[in-house]
């Protein structure tokens, strides 16, 4: 059970930056985009991961880093990253976005998907008794690829 709860939670994080990647790349290429639909997108994404890490059996948090010492404030980064998006989007809509703007959020979001996925990694291995590339449910995957 605690395996599932931690990969619906790695699953989630990883859907909100696809979203966040997919909606930036958007921006730069000077396209619209439609902030309601992004916001509903995002909003389910963030439940979803708050939900898990409520499941999260003790919530242990990462001890060796300050700023991630509780989890629940990972939701609150991901949603006011989120809302900057957002107000983005409504900005681009009235006038044309900086690329600084646009590389801000990335680190911003980036930072925040590396941090998640390190600690839901490190649970993972925890739980699964080895490491992750050793918990691998397939073949590796080509080079080429």
């Amino acid at each position: 059970m605690a395996f599932v709860v931690v990969v619906t939670a790695r699953s989630a994080a990883r859907a909100w930056w696809t979203n966040v990647q997919r909606v930036l790349a958007t921006l730069e290429a000077g396209r619209g985009v439609d902030a309601e639909q992004y916001e509903e997108q995002v909003l389910a994404e963030i439940r979803e991961f708050t939900n898990a890490l409520y499941q999260i059996p003790g919530r242990k948090a990462p001890a060796d880093d300050a700023s991630t010492s509780v989890v629940r404030p990972w939701a609150d980064l991901m949603t006011r990253t989120s809302l900057h998006l957002i107000g983005s989007i409504h900005w681009q809509a009235r006038s044309e976005l900086q690329a600084g703007e646009l590389e801000e959020l990335r680190r911003e979001g980036e930072a925040i998907h590396r941090v998640i996925s390190y600690y839901l990694v490190q649970l993972t291995e925890e739980i699964g008794g080895g490491r992750v590339d050793d918990l691998a449910l397939g073949p590796p995957v080509p080079d080429f690829l």
